[in-house]
């Protein structure tokens, strides 16, 4: 799955999608040995997403459009592709259409596509094997690899992975399912060559920005704790500099309106220890 995020957004319009979505395209494709020679060129009133060339056959071009869909990709929008194509056929054969997609095809669009690569040079790169050839995995890892990484690390089993388009660059988020449970509990965030993220600001963003970690709790190594732990440690050096006047409690241990004053806590002392780190 993917996600699209700017740091200092919280909405992306699709033209801020399309703008980092653009990036990550040049990347890709100088991986994969090909030349970006024009962006959105027009032919005939019809506009495509990229002109591009093999960089080891630089005589044949290759016509480029890219989407970043979530709901898979039907048998319409893959067929005005090829008829867009159809010209450029004409004119030469050898001439590469080639479709990227976030998402995968419907089962109608496969078999369209595969009756057409009978007679036509066509191409469809989709969410399948986007990470999968060598030339992308020496810059990014595939997302059998980041499960992996996040059962090697935390010893939970793997749930969804997203991989994430942003502003800072490209992170993939591991959902964690702890043993002899079915949902996910925890998260982990790794760059694109997979080295976990520990910068807590960036993953208290990250979390704001995807639904599905909203209830969700971050893993570090060295144990599970909350993004949120900051907060607890400011409370901890309040107390222990005598400004507990700026917390609320109430006045004995009778208050219900308040919580208790500490010398009012009855029973709970491993849990009294553990919240002073003793």
């Amino acid at each position: 799955m993917f996600k699209f995020f700017n740091t200092s957004k919280p909405e992306l319009t699709n033209y801020d999608k399309g703008i980092i979505f653009e990036k990550f395209l040049k990347e890709f494709l100088d991986l994969n040995g090909y030349k970006i020679i024009e962006w959105r060129p027009k032919y005939h009133s019809l506009e495509f997403d990229i002109e591009a060339q093999p960089n080891f056959d630089l005589k044949n071009k290759i016509i480029i459009e890219a989407k970043a869909h979530e709901k898979k990709i039907d048998g319409k929008t893959l067929t005005s592709f090829i008829g867009k194509m159809v010209p450029f056929w004409d004119n030469k054969e050898s001439t590469l259409g080639l479709f990227i997609t976030l998402s995968d095809l419907t089962s109608e669009a496969k078999s369209y596509l595969r009756e057409t690569q009978k007679t036509r040079n066509i191409e469809v790169i989709s969410s399948d094997s986007l990470f999968n050839n060598e030339a992308t995995r020496s810059r990014f890892l595939n997302f059998q690899q980041i499960k992996n990484k996040g059962k090697s690390i935390t010893s939970m089993n793997p749930g969804d992975t997203f991989f994430c388009f942003t502003d800072r660059g490209y992170y993939y988020i591991q959902l964690l399912v702890p043993k002899n449970l079915t949902l996910p509990k925890y998260f982990i965030v790794f760059s694109q060559l997979g080295d976990e993220v520990h910068d807590l600001e960036f993953i208290k963003i990250v979390k704001s920005h995807i639904s599905e970690l909203k209830n969700l709790t971050y893993f570090q190594k060295g144990g599970i704790t909350s993004i949120y732990d900051e907060n607890h440690k400011v409370l901890i050096k309040i107390l222990k500099e005598g400004g507990d006047s700026l917390i609320d409690k109430g006045a004995g241990w009778f208050d219900y309106k308040l919580p208790a004053p500490p010398e009012y806590f009855i029973g709970r002392k491993n849990e009294i220890k553990k919240f002073w780190g003793k």
